[in-house]
């Protein structure tokens, strides 16, 4: 289902910035970690196929497609709050999706 999916390389510019933040260790509103985790989280769900509740966020539907099948998928399967994001983490699914966008 995931492989039907259109990619957006704009899609992501949002995450990619929050990324690069935590990549620098600098700061980072409140409300972009929120955004962040949500991604993720739906993110993950979607590429192990499991059920996401309520509205899925565009961004995760373009992220899920990115890692599906990646191990980066299960080293995203941890992330439940902004603080389980590691500057390592951030920076290599930056570098991930930076590839993927090349």
């Amino acid at each position: 289902m995931l492989a039907a999916v259109p990619h957006e390389d704009k899609q992501l510019d949002t995450v990619r910035l929050i990324l690069g933040q935590i990549a620098h260790q600098r700061d980072v509103p409140e409300s972009l970690k929120r955004h962040l985790v949500e991604v993720i989280t739906q993110a993950v769900r979607l590429a192990d196929h499991l059920r996401t509740d309520g509205v899925v966020n565009g961004e995760a539907v373009e992220l899920a497609v990115d890692i599906s099948g990646d191990d980066l998928a299960r080293d995203l399967r941890v992330v439940t709050d902004f603080a389980s994001i590691s500057p390592d983490l951030a920076s290599r699914l930056l570098t991930k999706l930076q590839s993927q966008a090349a």
